[in-house]
Parts: C-alpha cells; structure tokens; sequence
C-alpha cells in the first residue's frame, strides 16, 4: 500500500482515523498470506500522522493506534516464520518456504546504492520503534529477526539472502540500534533478551560470515555482557517446557558468548578471554544453569578454545585459572533434572571428562608440556661421567625438577588442592589421572595437603581416603620409565618413586597402626595398601635389573644398580615391621578369608621382596600350611571359598619355599601326616579337576630333589609315578593309611638318606649281578618302604593291608613300565632279577591269601593293574597341555637369588671406549677411586690393536703424573702401573690380551690406595715377584694364593673367595682367547 497524505483529509479526522483501521483491520492473517506480494504489503512501513497530527491533541491516540497495528503485522509475520521453523515437514510447509523465498529476493535494494539496506521497511519499522520508544514494538521486531535469521539459517537456498540481512544489521546506521536493547534497565528482560538472540543469529549464520563485523562493533556488542551473564531468574516453580520457552538473560547472554567463542577469529577470541569480568559471571554459580546450557558452555570451551592451537598458552593459562577450574569442579555434585536423558552428555560425566582433558593432556592451559627429561633423570648421552657425576647430576635434576614442577604447574597443583577425593569418586579419578601423568606431582600433593591424617580412624572418610591411597599406590609405571630400558640414561630420582609406591601419608608408624586395630576393615586396607606397594616395588626393581643387564655402559648399569638398592633401602624404612604383620596373621579368624588371603600374600612379599626384614622374624609356616592344606583338602570344590583358599595356599606355599625355617617333614600331635605328605595328598585328590595346581607341582618336585627321596629320571619324572600310584580307580581308592604309611616313609628317608643308601647298595650287591647301585634308576623311597613294609604288615587289618598291596603294586609296575628301573647293562635279565627279589620280599612278609593273590597277580598279569593303560594315558595328557599352553613345572626361585647365582659377567666392548681418556679428567685419587683407572686399563683387551696402542701410552702417561702428584700411594701404584705397560709392551701386537690379567690389574688399584684393605699384604707379594708377569699362571697363582693358601687374616677368608670369584667372572669374555686361557690354567 503507497502511503498517503497527512493533509488530504484534514477536514476530517475521525472519518481518516477510521479509514486506518478498517485498512488495519483488513490485513491477511497467516493463511491468508498467498503470495510474496501479501508478504510485502504485510509488512511496509505505513505512518499515517503527519505533522499537523503531531501537532494536534489526537497524536497520542494516532501514535498508539499506529504501533498496535504495525505490532500485529509484525506479531503475524512471526506466526509465519513459526510455521517454516517449527512446522511439519509437508507441502503446505514448502508453500510458505517458497513464498519466503520470493519475499526476500524482491526486497534486494538498488546495485548503485552506496549501504544497500537490505527489508527496508523492516528497518523503517525499527527505527520508528526507537525513536517513538515503542518498547513492544521494538523487541517484537527484534525478536522476528532472530526468528528469521533462525530460520534460514538451516535452508541452503536462503543462504545469500541471509548474509544481506547480517550485513545491514551490522551497519553503523542500524547497530546503533541494539544500544537501545542493551543499555536498557536489568527490569527490562524484554528489550536485553531479543538483542542478545538476534546478536547470536548474526554471529552463528553461515559458519561465522558476519562474526568479524560484529566484534568491531565490540563497544556496543560486549559493553554490558558481564552483566547480562549475572541476570538469573527463578525457575523453581517453573516446569521443564516452560524453561526452554522463557530462558533467562543468561542464558541468552552465555548462548552469545558461545557463538563468539566458536566463530570469532583467534586474535578475537584472545581479546574476548582477557576481559574477566565476563569469565568471572560466565563461571560463577555455573552449578545453578540448566543441564543444556552446561553442556554447551563445556562444549565450546573445549572446541572453540582449548583445541584452537592458535590461542596462546598464556590465554588460555589466564581462562582456566585455580578459580575456574574450582567452579567446574563444583559441577561433580550436580543435581540433573529428571528430565535429561541418562546418556554421556549429563552433566556431571561431560565436567569430568573436560576436567580430564585439561589436566592431563598438555597445551590447553592447564598442564604446560613437559620437558622429555623429567621421569629419566641424567640423559643416556652423556656416557662419559662417572658415577659420582652422574649421581650428582641426578641430585641437582632432581631438585631443579621439583621446583620447576611446583611453579610451572602452579594452577593445577592449587586446583588439585581444592577437591576432596576421598569423598567423591571422579574427583579421586581426576586426581589419579594428573598422578598418572604427572608423578612427580604426588610428592608435592601430600606435602601441602595436610588437611586430613591417614591416622586409622573407622569412619567414611577414613574409608574413602584409604581408596584413594591405595589407588594411588596402583597406578601404573609410568611410560617414560619403561622407554628407558631403551633410551634412558641414569634413573629418575628415587624420591619421586618412592612417593609413587608409598606416598607421604603412608608412614612406617602410621601403617603399623593400621595393622595393629581391632577393626578387621582398617587392618583389610592397610594390607592391600602394602601389597599393592610390594607388587609395584617388585615391578620397579624388575625394570632396574633388565636396564641394568642390557646396559652397554659399565657407569650407567652401575647407577640402575645403585637406584635399586637405594629404592629398597627407603622401602625398608616406610613399611612396617614384619612382626606385626605375623602378629595379626596369627590372629586372624579362620572365617576371614578376604584379609587373610592379604596377610599371606603380605608375608610373602617380605620374603620374596625384602628379605633382609623377614630373616630377622623367626617364623615357621609349616603348622599354619598343615592346617591350611588340611581345610582345603575338606573344603567342597563347588564352594566360592575354594578360590579364596587356593590363593592363601600358594603364598603359604611361597613363603615355606623361601622360609629357611621352613619344616617340611615336622609332624605335631594334632597333625596326621607331615606338611610334605599333606600336599602331596591335596594334588594328588585335586589333579583331574583343578588344572591349575602345576605350580604346586613344581614345589613338591623341588622339594623331593632336594631331598634326594626321588631319582632324577631319564624319560619321567618320579613324582608323577608316584602320584598316578595313588590316583584312585573305579574298583580302588587309597586309603588315608596307605597315606600315613607313606608319610612314615619319608620322614624316615629324609633323616637317614646314607642308612637307606647303603641298604640299598647292599641289596644290589645280593643280587650277584654286574649291577651296580649307580647304574639302577630307583627311588631310595622304595627301598625305605621296603623296610617299613612290616611293620604295616604286623599292625594293621586285612583290608587295608590290602589296600596298601595294591597301591605298592601299581607303584612298582608303573616304575617297571615307564623304565625307570632298565639297567644300562646288556644283560636285561639281571634287572629283572633284581625287582623280583624286592616283590619277593614284599609278598613273603604278608599272611593273608588275598593279599598275596595280589601280588602274584601283579607279577604274572601286570595288565590287571591297568598300570600301563594309565601311563599311556597320562603321556598323552601332558603331551596335548604342553601343545596348547606349556606350563613350567619347576618351582622358581626368586629373581633376586638367581641373580646371585647366576652371574652375568661383564659387558661387551664399548665401541667408543671412554675410559681412554676419563681419567685425565680427574685427580690421581678420584681417578683410582672411581674406577677410571681400571676402565683404562681393560682397554689393553679391546680388539683393536690402535685402541691397545693407545691405551699403553696413556697408562705410561698415567705413571708419569703419578710422580708428580703429591698422592700418598704413589710408590706402589707406580709400580703396579709400570709391571702393567712392561708386561703388554711385548705381547700388544699379538691380538688381544686375556681378559682376566687385566681384571686382576684393575682391581689391585683400589687395593694398595687402602694399606688397610684385606688383600693389600697379597697384592704387594705379587707385585715384588719381578716386572714381567707370566700372563698364563695368573689364574692358577691367584688361585693358589687365594683359596690354597691361608688368608692374610682370619676373618678375610671369605672376603678373599669372593674377590677371586669376582676376578674370575671379570675374566669371563666370550672369546677363543679367554676360553683357552682359562683351559690352561685347569679353571673350565
């Protein structure tokens, strides 16, 4: 509709005003909208009050009939757009798309205009409504440019003319008309509201496309923003629809902030961060907004800042302060609403796994990224220092890493410091997950958190902090410390392992506390606490000896070698006494079965791990196995308190095979068979059904060898012949004598091994045979049956003599069909002989008919046993279970102890060969003490005849500082280092020299700068036998002097051994040369 003129019917002003309405009231409603043309005509700016109306009294009432009338082409407009934004996807939904559409391309302005203004009547309208301070006016035509950017915002086809529209929006003419919504007073939500919303519609359309012209704007776009973020409304008698239909200024004002955080450009962003006063309104109370706007303040911060790499670290530092980070903390205790769905995005998972993500992946904020050496120490290049460099380059690392941990990660130890783990556990997850990360931070946690003692105390908190120390105590090695065994250099500090295996609130007297209560639950978690410590413990000094046995360098193996012991002396001094831990295992009920399960698995961490601490505690396993094995073997195999019981019978099983006093064949008055007998009885009843009994296995067999009881066999082991002996049958079970009888047996044999050997010398040399005792493969347990048999025979019934007949005759012919007892003689017959004289001797010494029916049986019908169809079976068996999964069937031995007794020898020749020139870095002193000496010395063995050259001249250059340095020892020393480069002068051409001369060299360095040492009388001796040593009598001298000859003291014997020992495996180099040396002197 064209607009009229004011003054055409002035002489008539009712009938005009009346015409106005009528032409108002006119207007098409939603459905009547037809064509892009209604759209125009709706919504054209019409002002029918010229300026004689303004003048005249009636301008009140023509102005408020004029807002009323373009509020409801407005308010319909809105029904339109509602019905495209909300409507059914159907046809009449496209119609209205369509018609749109057409709308918005015949509303382009001119190409020539200098600002084309794009719906220019819209404009109009909203200027009108400023200026006129049409409040309703103005934030219902606001509102419809949300809804409408909204609305296309989803539509391709839309997209140009979407941008039009932001564009004009965002011109100085009409952004100065948000100034009006935003500056307006906190009582007007209607005005603040529709601003932010139509601010966030232009940011977020089309990827952004306006967002860099809205942040130049920024003096009216963010002015009062700290503000709006602060404007809550009480939506406590609200119900859910009726929140999302009404959300409040902050929200609108977050959603804002969001679209800016997402879309602007990162230099935008930074400026947008840096002022505080928004971050501090967007996190305050953030526990009190709904679960949406949460999870969409969560999302952009993650997306739009954290993950954006071109913000720096110093902003998002400032962003994600100790406060901040609190105020998200705080949303672990979040009430959701019944109506969020329960799926990953509630509120309290989505804060933890942001909370996650900041502080534990580095860059975004919160954790600074970590330099590569924090967790290995020294670097492993620095291969020239000694150790006494090393260790002191450790120590300053060690400090300096500590200080820089504290004040580069200054926020997140401070936030740390603010959650309550122990009550809470994500929070416990979270402080983990830094832990996990970061383990020098546990020290540094626990020294400033002092606000709760671990002082055993049976209450809730107690309890959870307990969870939290023991899952500290489990955390994982970190990764940095398992590379090491291939790229690290000397070990991390060891206080900052040692807080990762016992942290600061676990001390010796508080966890002795813990083991000493009354209460069984505080005694239960002190006791996983310490195991959980012992297994990690075992796993660090694990790590240690691989490094240090795979190590090519002798300082840097040394140093690993060092860590563990230091590791193990620390340990030492924080876990309680053992004592303690026996007193309470001692103590503990039967019924208990959870906690005494962890007291054995305890006690056999202290022998396994530290057992330095358990050789002082006199502790004898034996009775308390007895029982155990006794209570296992009555327990149900369908009871849930079998697995319970295997467990603590395999630490008990472990701690007697560790324990030297440990009594195998000790029998009380209340015990019925020995503790040896006893497990022998358990396997042999729980064998076919439990196949996880192979480790007990091991330990019997262990056990027979070191008692000699069972020979050593050729094809099969003598313990399984005795076991399937006593396997029961169909037609036969062994009875609880034939067990006793054989526990009999063996005692008897494991006191008087020498009597039960020369019986059965005796017996072979009755047979007048060629047969020897040495050439027959038989159990001297067999033999002490022999002689016991009668004494059975004279005191027992008839029907267990002949359940004792029928297990001796499976035993014998299971050893006969197996062929333990061929002779290695050509005269088969003469074995036979003789195991016919010992079946003789069986049979003459029972009475009753049936009894000996079964022995004739056995010698003329060895089928009948089913003997052999039982070994056959047996061999199968084991064949098919070492196929699909081999099992070690030996008992191991501490790793520690076969280390011991396995030892490895030196390492191979290091090809860059620091030791040449080491020493001159050092004093005489320091260089003789620290070894660089030695290490100069052994390069007169290296393979390379120029590396030998060199080495000469440097040892002669050696003697000649020695003259002028002022040490006290020089006179000797000079003359061990003259013998030295006399000796290799004429054979250093030849090839390499032996290994074990030059070991020798080394160590009598040490030796004569202490005339207090144990072998210095010795060493001088050696060295005043002449200048020239004879290379090939080293060895059998020393040996002489050493292990023939009597010590320099009376003491020093053994200390003397051991230095020839350690000499000796010195020389051990894998060469032609070391072996034929060592053939020459008699030592291989």
């Amino acid at each position: 509709m064209a607009k009229r003129k004011a003054g055409s019917d002035q002489d008539s002003p009712h009938s005009k005003r009346q015409k106005r309405n009528n032409d108002l009231g006119s207007k098409s409603p939603v459905e009547d909208i037809k064509s892009p043309n209604d759209l125009r005509l709706l919504l054209a700016f019409e002002q029918d009050s010229g300026p004689h109306v303004r003048q005249s009294r009636n301008w009140s009432i023509f102005f408020s009939a004029t807002t009323s009338n373009l509020q409801a082409e407005i308010q319909t407009f809105k029904l339109f757009l509602d019905s495209i934004a909300y409507g059914e996807e159907n046809y009449d939904r496209s119609i209205k798309q369509e018609l749109l559409l057409g709308y918005l391309r015949s509303q382009a302005p001119a190409e020539d205009a200098e600002e084309a203004t794009y719906l220019a009547e819209l404009i109009k309208t909203w200027h009108f409504a400023t200026q006129s301070n049409a409040e309703g006016l103005y934030s219902s035509l606001v509102a419809v440019f949300a809804l409408l950017l909204k609305t296309i915002s989803s539509l391709i086809d839309f997209r140009e003319y979407g941008n039009q529209i932001c564009n004009t929006l965002v011109q100085d003419d009409q952004f100065k008309l948000f100034e009006r919504g935003l500056s307006a007073n906190k009582a007007k939500e209607h005005l603040i509201s529709p601003c932010l919303r139509l601010l966030t519609e232009i940011v977020s359309f089309d990827g952004g496309h306006a967002a860099k012209a809205v942040y130049r704007q920024r003096e009216v776009a963010f002015k009062r923003l700290e503000t709006f973020l602060g404007m809550r409304k009480d939506f406590d008698n609200m119900e859910e629809p009726e929140r999302r239909t009404r959300p409040s200024v902050r929200n609108n004002a977050i959603r804002y902030l969001l679209a800016n955080l997402r879309l602007q450009s990162p230099s935008a962003k930074s400026s947008i961060l840096a002022e505080g006063r928004i971050i501090h309104s967007l996190f305050e109370d953030i526990a009190e907004d709904s679960p949406t706007v949460i999870l969409e303040i969560l999302d952009a911060l993650k997306k739009g800042v954290a993950l954006d790499g071109v913000i720096s670290q110093s902003v998002k530092a400032r962003l994600f302060n100790a406060w901040a980070l609190g105020r998200l903390a705080t949303l672990y205790g979040y009430r959701e609403s019944d109506g969020l769905l329960e799926s990953d995005r509630n509120v309290q998972n989505s804060a933890h796994g942001f909370l996650l993500f900041l502080c534990t992946t580095p860059g975004h904020g919160v954790l600074h990224p970590r330099t590569k050496k924090s967790l290995s120490g020294v670097g492993a290049s620095e291969t020239e220092l000694t150790f006494g460099d090393v260790h002191d380059s450790s120590l300053r690392h060690r400090q300096q890493e500590e200080a820089n941990s504290t004040r580069v990660n200054a926020t997140l130890t401070t936030f740390l410091q603010s959650l309550r783990p122990y009550a809470s556990v994500r929070q416990s997850d979270l402080v983990l997950a830094v832990f996990r990360t970061l383990p020098e931070m546990i020290g540094s946690y626990f020294s400033k958190n002092k606000s709760f003692s671990f002082d055993p105390k049976l209450t809730a908190t107690w309890v959870g902090y307990s969870s939290f120390l023991l899952a500290t105590v489990q955390l994982p090695l970190h990764e940095a410390l398992l590379h090491s065994r291939v790229d690290g250099g000397v070990p991390p500090p060891t206080d900052i392992i040692m807080e990762s295996i016992l942290p600061r609130p676990l001390t010796q007297k508080v966890m002795t506390r813990c083991l000493n209560q009354s209460s069984s639950l505080i005694t239960l978690f002190g006791t996983r606490i310490l195991n959980a410590a012992f297994e990690k413990l075992s796993t660090l000094l694990e790590l240690c000896e691989d490094i240090q046995h795979h190590r090519t360098q002798d300082q840097i193996s040394i140093t690993w070698s060092q860590a563990a012991s230091t590791l193990i002396v620390e340990f030492k001094e924080r876990c309680p006494e053992m004592k303690h831990v026996i007193a309470q295992f001692r103590s503990c009920s039967k019924g208990n079965l959870m906690l005494r399960e962890g007291l054995t698995r305890l006690l056999a961490s202290y022998y396994k791990i530290v057992p330095q601490l358990a050789m002082e505690e006199k502790f004898d396993i034996s009775v308390p196995l007895s029982i155990a094995l006794q209570d296992f073997n009555v327990a149900t195999e369908n009871s849930q308190e079998d697995g319970m019981r295997l467990l603590e019978l395999e630490h008990m099983l472990d701690i007697a095979y560790r324990s030297p006093n440990m009594e195998w064949w000790h029998k009380t008055d209340k015990m019925r068979l020995s503790p040896f007998t006893t497990l022998l009885k358990m396997y042999v009843d729980r064998r076919r059904t439990n196949p996880n009994l192979y480790r007990i296995k091991g330990l019997l067999k262990s056990i027979a060898k070191e008692s000699h009881m069972l020979s050593v066999d050729i094809s099969m082991s003598s313990l399984d012949v005795l076991t399937l002996s006593l396997q029961g049958t169909q037609d036969w079970q062994p009875s609880s004598i034939v067990f006793e009888f054989l526990d009999n047996c063996i005692r008897r044999l494991v006191k008087k091994p020498v009597y039960y050997q020369d019986f059965l010398d005796s017996r072979v040399a009755a047979t007048r045979t060629d047969v020897t005792a040495s050439k027959v493969y038989i159990d001297l347990l067999l033999i002490a049956i022999l002689e016991q048999w009668r004494f059975l025979v004279e005191s027992a019934n008839t029907p267990t003599i002949a359940n004792a007949s029928m297990w001796l005759v499976r035993y014998i012919d299971m050893k006969t069909c197996n062929g333990d007892y061929i002779c290695q003689t050509k005269d088969g017959g003469a074995a036979n002989s003789f195991l016919s004289s010992i079946r003789d001797e069986l049979k003459s010494k029972v009475n009753d008919e049936d009894c000996c029916a079964i022995f004739e049986m056995a010698l003329k019908n060895p089928q009948e046993t089913g003997a052999s169809a039982e070994l056959s079976a047996f061999h199968k068996a084991e064949g098919q279970r070492q196929t699909m999964e081999p099992v070690t069937e030996t008992y191991q031995a501490p790793p520690s102890q076969l280390q011991d007794l396995v030892p490895l020898g030196p390492s191979e020749e290091d090809e860059d060969h620091p030791g040449l020139n080491r020493w001159t870095r050092k004093g005489v002193q320091d260089a003789i003490a620290e070894g660089a000496v030695g290490q100069l010395v052994l390069c007169l063995c290296s393979k390379h005849l120029e590396i030998r050259m060199q080495a000469l001249t440097s040892v002669r250059a050696f003697a000649r500082k020695l003259e002028t340095s002022g040490y006290k020892e020089w006179q000797q020393t000079y003359l061990l280092a003259g013998e030295i480069a006399e000796t290799a002068n004429d054979i250093i051409s030849d090839g390499p020299l032996p290994h074990f001369a030059w070991a020798i060299a080394a160590r009598l360095f040490p030796v004569l700068a202490d005339p207090l040492d144990f072998m210095y009388a010795k060493a001088n001796k050696f060295l005043n036998k002449g200048p020239l040593w004879a290379l090939t009598k080293l060895p059998s001298y020393w040996v002489d002097q050493l292990l023939l000859q009597q010590p320099t003291d009376d003491d020093t014997l053994y200390q003397e051994v051991e230095w020839l020992l350690d000499v000796l495996i010195d020389g051990l180099r894998t060469s032609a040369v070391s072996y034929k040396f060592y053939m020459d002197n008699d030592l291989i």
